[in-house]
């Protein structure tokens, strides 16, 4: 993982992971999902993710974990689905480390499944 980071000028291996998560390429966007869900599925990983805040103080995994406006493809919205799966599994003790907000949007995702989105009515969208 660290290594990961000195390969690519000293930089922070989560920061890394991250924008490789939202290029516009769709194989770098899955590759780094990928390596994401294999954290969250590792105990010791997982408070590291959780826990990786931006410059403004705010957890900038979960705020691109939850934001599934972000994805367009069926493969990445199952590929961040398995995400959440990861950190919500039975060993992962994930609630006292993200909002309680946050944890019950990853509760009811789970629910919903990974197809599931949320609309705007129609009349709201075309005002």
């Amino acid at each position: 993982y660290h290594a990961f980071g000195e390969a690519n000028n000293q930089k922070d291996p989560t920061e890394c992971l991250l924008a490789s998560a939202k290029s516009p390429f769709v194989e770098e966007r899955l590759g780094a999902y990928n390596v994401l869900r294999a954290m969250a599925s590792r105990g010791c990983c997982v408070r590291m993710l959780l826990l990786y805040k931006g410059e403004d103080g705010n957890s900038i995994f979960v705020e691109w974990l939850l934001n599934q406006d972000n994805e367009f493809t069926n493969e990445g919205r199952q590929a961040k689905y398995n995400i959440v799966q990861s950190l919500l599994a039975d060993d992962n003790n994930i609630e006292g480390l993200i909002s309680t907000k946050a944890f019950r949007e990853m509760q009811l995702w789970m629910k919903r499944g990974p197809a599931h989105t949320t609309t705007v009515p129609w009349d709201l969208a075309t005002e």
